[in-house]
C-alpha cells in the first residue's frame, strides 16, 4: 500500500489477505476499481452487492480525515470466519526526531485514557507505540489496535489501525497491526 502526505509517500507491506480499499476521489474511477477488487477475488454473485456497499461505505468514511489508505481482510481463523480492517493514517509532527516522536507519543495516548494498553516498542527500525482498545457500542465488543512510527528524517508519524470484533483473535491482528508498522518506508521519486 502506498500513501501520499503532502510532498511524500509512504509505503507499507500488507499481508496478502488484506486487500487494499480503491479510495479514488473520482466516483467513476473508485467504482470500476471496486469491481475489479470483487472480480479478483472471486466472489459469489450472491454476495456482490454487499461487498461492493462495503467497500463504498469505507471510502466514504476516509473523505475528510487523516486517513490515507485502509484495507480489509476476510479469512477464517481457528475454522471460524474473522473480518478486520486497516487503516494508515499519517499526521504532521513538531519535531523529525524519532525518539522525541516515540516518547510524546506515547505520553499523550496514556495520558487520553481511550486506550486500555499503551506501550513501547521496537517497529521495524524504529521505536514506536502500539496502543489496544475494547469498545462496546451497544453490546457489540470490538476492539482496536494502533500502531504508531515516525518517519525518521520527516516530520510525519503514521497510525495503522486494525479493528475487528473477533474477539478470539485479537492478538493475531494486534501482530498484523504490528509487523505492517514495522514496513513503514519512504518511497523516492
Amino acid at each position: 500500500m502506498t500513501t501520499t502526505e503532502a510532498s511524500t509517500r509512504i509505503d507499507l507491506d500488507l499481508p496478502p489477505d488484506f486487500h487494499e480499499v480503491p479510495l479514488d476521489p473520482a466516483v467513476e474511477d473508485r467504482v470500476a476499481a471496486q469491481r475489479e477488487l470483487i472480480d479478483a477475488l472471486g466472489v459469489d454473485p450472491q454476495t456482490r452487492e454487499g461487498l461492493g456497499w462495503l467497500l463504498e461505505a469505507l471510502a466514504r468514511m476516509t473523505r475528510g480525515s487523516h486517513v490515507a489508505g485502509t484495507a480489509f481482510c476476510a479469512v477464517e481463523l481457528g475454522g471460524s470466519p474473522s473480518t478486520a480492517t486497516l487503516s494508515v493514517a499519517t499526521q504532521a509532527m513538531p519535531s523529525d526526531d524519532p525518539l522525541v516522536f516515540a516518547q510524546g507519543t506515547y505520553q499523550s495516548m496514556r495520558a487520553g485514557g481511550e486506550y486500555d494498553t499503551v506501550r513501547l516498542q521496537r517497529l521495524g527500525p524504529v521505536t514506536g507505540v502500539v496502543a489496544r482498545r475494547e469498545l462496546d457500542d451497544d453490546g457489540r465488543r470490538s476492539w482496536q489496535v494502533t500502531s504508531v512510527v515516525p518517519v525518521p528524517g520527516h516530520r510525519i508519524g503514521v497510525y495503522v489501525t486494525v479493528a475487528t470484533d473477533d474477539a478470539d483473535h485479537v492478538e493475531v491482528y494486534e501482530q498484523v497491526a504490528v509487523d505492517v508498522a514495522g514496513t513503514v518506508r519512504v518511497v523516492s521519486g
